[in-house]
C-alpha cells in the first residue's frame, strides 16, 4: 500500500530563488550524461585512481567558474585547454562545431575532459591512463 502524504504541512526544504545571487549558485557542477562508455567514472578497477578523481571533483565544485577556469594546470584540479583537434578519440556528437577546445582537469595521474558552459562542468571522458592527448 502506498505511503500517503501530507502535502499541506511545510517540508523544511527551501527551493533556491534563480534571482537569489547565492555563491552555492555559482559554484562548478559536474554532469556525466555525455560521458563516453569507454571512459566513465567506474572504468578503472584501480580504487585509489577513482577516489582521486573524487576528491578533484569536491575540491572543483567548492569552486565558482571564474576560480576553477584560473586554477594553474600544475595544481590538483587545476585546467589546461586542450584543441580538439589533439585528442584521439572524438567527443560525444552533442559538441557543436563551434566548439574548438575542451579542458582538461588534473586530477593526480588522471584526466577529466569535458566543456565548461556556465559553470556546468559537462564530461566527456574520464581519462585514467593519459592515453586521449599527448601530455
Amino acid at each position: 500500500m502506498p505511503k500517503k502524504y501530507n502535502l499541506n504541512t511545510p517540508s523544511g526544504f527551501t527551493n533556491p530563488s534563480p534571482c537569489n545571487k547565492s555563491p552555492e549558485l555559482n559554484k562548478i557542477m559536474f554532469y556525466f550524461g555525455e560521458c563516453h562508455s569507454k571512459y566513465q567514472l567506474t572504468s578503472s578497477n584501480d580504487k585509489r585512481r577513482r577516489s582521486k578523481i573524487l576528491d578533484t571533483i569536491h575540491i572543483c565544485c567548492q569552486r565558482t567558474a571564474m576560480e576553477f577556469m584560473n586554477t594553474r594546470r600544475e595544481n590538483e584540479g587545476g585546467t589546461e585547454s586542450i584543441p580538439i583537434n589533439q585528442l584521439k578519440r572524438k567527443p560525444s556528437s552533442i559538441i557543436t562545431p563551434d566548439l574548438s577546445s575542451v579542458i582538461s582537469i588534473r586530477a593526480g595521474k588522471s584526466r577529466i575532459i569535458g566543456e565548461l558552459t556556465g559553470n556546468i562542468f559537462i564530461v566527456f571522458f574520464v581519462d585514467y591512463t593519459l592515453e586521449l592527448y599527448d601530455h
